[in-house]
């Protein structure tokens, strides 16, 4: 099965039970901190982040392998008449990267649950100065086990922070029980 196939099959088995998802609710509490503007959503899902930020006053780009989140989301947002541009990519080619860096300059780039860490270096440039990184996912916790993703896909603890070490550091929570990392990140200015 596909990556897509199988992205596709977990959003169909959500939607078919009614599951909605809520926009993250960090995301949605630091939302005032950050200032208005163009916004990409990575790996977006059913797309509640993407809603919740368009319904703020960003325009939204927002990617995902999966047509059918892809599909659902834009449908949510045309009924809404919301400024959201949703497109199925794999955000791991190419094209993914063109689309990218297409959608720039970007003044908030969101990434939840979802990590390559090849895109770190990429992403940072596609974001003006002053401009906001939010990213949420799993952190790699010795004897912790239960988590639904390979260790491939977690973070490391220190990872974010050594990572975007010359960044300012707007939010950081470390939920060690869960193994979960949240950090808001915010791109220096020149004259910073």
């Amino acid at each position: 099965m596909s990556d897509q196939d199988k992205w596709n099959d977990k959003y169909a088995k959500r939607l078919h039970n009614g599951k909605s998802p809520a926009p993250n609710p960090v995301l949605t509490d630091q939302i005032p901190v950050v200032s208005k503007g163009t916004a990409l959503d990575i790996a977006c899902g059913l797309g509640a982040n993407a809603l919740m930020l368009a319904d703020r006053g960003y325009h939204v780009h927002a990617f995902d392998i999966s047509d059918t989140a892809v599909s659902h989301l834009q449908s949510k947002a045309d009924a809404q008449k919301l400024p959201v541009s949703a497109r199925t990519l794999d955000l791991t080619s190419m094209e993914g990267q063109a689309a990218m860096t297409a959608a720039a300059p970007l003044d908030l780039i969101v990434i939840t649950y979802y990590l390559d860490r090849d895109l770190f270096s990429f992403i940072g440039d596609l974001i003006t100065p002053g401009g906001y990184l939010f990213i949420e996912t799993y952190v790699s916790m010795p004897g912790m086990t239960d988590t639904p993703v390979k260790e491939e896909y977690k973070l490391h603890p220190a990872e974010l922070v050594d990572t975007f070490e010359d960044w300012g550091i707007m939010y950081f929570d470390f939920d060690e029980e869960n193994g979960i990392q949240t950090i808001l990140l915010r791109k220096k200015t020149t004259h910073n």
